[in-house]
């Protein structure tokens, strides 16, 4: 099960953010928000992560 661990202002934030956990071992999925659809790669996407991997991708984005 996927779980939302942040979402990023961005589809260019959002696929460093996913670069970064996916380095370090943790698969991501990433979906625009669906209110804001519209605005294409300006609109804010959601970054989502195994639920066994979030306390990770937590800390993992905490510190960026």
């Amino acid at each position: 099960m996927w779980y939302h661990i942040k979402t990023a202002p961005n589809k260019l934030l959002a696929e460093t953010w996913c670069e970064l956990l996916q380095s370090e071992g943790i698969p991501t999925h990433v979906e625009p928000d669906p209110t804001k659809v519209h605005l294409g790669n300006l609109s804010p996407q959601r970054i989502f992560v195994p639920r066994d991997k979030k306390e990770l991708a937590e800390h993992i984005l905490r510190n960026v």
